[in-house]
């Protein structure tokens, strides 16, 4: 039962590709391995989403040919992601990335190392106008980094979008990396949508989508718009609009700001603890 829900699952999104699109168009993707590669859309999807779904589908038998080819390239992906990483564990080799916006486009420039950190590979690539970069994140989950209205990489995942003036990389076992103000880069230990939820594991309600990467404090943080609960006199519950920092280190709460406009509620929350 499980398998054929998965089946239908996967018809419906290759019809509607098939529909939205008129043919399966290409996407760029950075791999589990650390590679920027190009792959078409679906694949990508099926791939990147469902691997152990796509894994433990057997279609030989089915007569649904864009299933079957859908599926087979989404397969392929997942072999050729493995392959890869075989590969470079076997040469050790490392592979770094780095991300800039040019022109409203997303520029990825790569390099593979060797063990001695000699750069043998370069990649130097200029996305299509309005394309994504996909990329597959150390947990197993899959964010997608665009250039937004304001001309800033955007990383999108889980729901939260999360714009940055800095410069984005990608590092050792695909760890995200932020150039800081200082040019020094900094290894991302908490992923926006992580610290959110450690935010409101702690009681603090996170209320917009939008957040933003703030590299320009002596600490990397995400700064979120947040409702904090707070106790009139210490008995009467309300809840405040705060900007709210977290550490991109450690997922804690670094400072919270009052972004209340109303007089009369600014001074309540000065009454309140």
């Amino acid at each position: 039962m499980k398998l054929k829900l998965s089946m239908i699952f996967v018809f419906l999104l290759l019809i509607f590709s098939f529909v939205l699109v008129g043919e399966v168009r290409a996407g760029w993707l950075i791999d589990g391995s650390g590679t920027l590669v190009e792959v078409d859309s679906l694949a990508l999807d099926l791939g990147e989403e469902n691997e152990v779904m796509i894994a433990e589908m057997d279609i030989n038998d089915s007569t649904d040919k864009p299933l079957v080819k859908g599926v087979d390239r989404a397969k392929k992906l997942n072999q050729d992601t493995d392959d890869r990483k075989k590969q470079m564990k076997y040469l050790n080799q490392s592979i770094q990335s780095k991300i800039e916006v040019e022109e409203g486009r997303i520029r990825v420039q790569q390099e593979v190392k060797n063990k001695d950190g000699y750069a043998w590979q370069r990649k130097n690539i200029l996305l299509p106008q309005s394309e994504i970069l996909n990329i597959k994140r150390p947990d197993g989950k899959s964010m997608r980094i665009s250039v937004n209205e304001e001309n800033k990489l955007e990383i999108d995942g889980a729901k939260l979008k999360t714009k940055t003036s800095s410069a984005l990389g990608i590092g050792e076992d695909n760890k995200l990396v932020v150039t800081r103000k200082d040019n020094l880069d900094e290894v991302i230990n908490y992923y926006p949508d992580v610290a959110k939820v450690k935010l409101e594991e702690e009681g603090i309600k996170v209320i917009s989508e939008n957040a933003e990467l703030d590299s320009e404090k002596e600490t990397l943080v995400y700064r979120f718009e947040t409702e904090k609960k707070k106790r009139l006199f210490g008995i009467f519950p309300f809840y405040f609009k705060n900007l709210t920092d977290v550490s991109t280190e450690t997922g804690e709460e670094v400072e919270s700001i009052l972004t209340e406009t109303s007089t009369w509620r600014k001074i309540l929350s000065k009454l309140s603890f």
